[in-house]
């Protein structure tokens, strides 16, 4: 169910961008409670398949945010992503665009070298991975 009025309120708003849609979409009077997204996986404790709301997502995405500010994550600093579950992709690049910084998402199924390749290329300020991937990249100098 839409809000009446918030696509063109959405349309309007000069300040809407990826790193603010949530915030934004909620400030121009969206239902917390209204649907968000939906992953195949569990994420922070929510079961898989059952839909977060508009909130429940919002604040997981603030969450992750505050989590990478407080590790030195800043605006234009890039950030590799590599993992497998979308629920840690799609959260990831919201929490990296709230900050401003530079998501660079990779395909789970790279082989370890080209992926550690990648990164140490990219020059980014840090890696994303889930533990699998993580183990991955044990041993690679990035």
């Amino acid at each position: 169910m839409r809000t009446p009025g918030l696509r063109g309120a959405l349309a309007a708003d000069t300040e809407l961008g990826a790193g603010n849609m949530l915030a934004r979409v909620l400030a121009h009077g969206a239902d917390p409670d209204g649907p968000g997204l939906t992953f195949d996986t569990a994420v922070d404790g929510h079961p898989a398949q059952a839909p977060l709301t508009l909130g429940q997502l919002d604040e997981r995405v603030a969450a992750r945010a505050a989590w990478l500010h407080e590790r030195g994550v800043r605006p234009r600093d890039p950030v590799a992503v590599w993992a497998t579950a979308a629920a840690d992709m799609v959260l990831s690049f919201l929490a990296l665009a709230r900050l401003g910084a530079i998501p660079a998402l990779m395909n789970g199924k790279l082989r370890p070298e080209i992926a550690a390749e990648y990164i140490r290329r990219l020059r980014g300020v840090g890696v994303l991975a889930d533990d699998a991937h993580t183990a991955l990249l044990a041993g690679h100098d990035l």
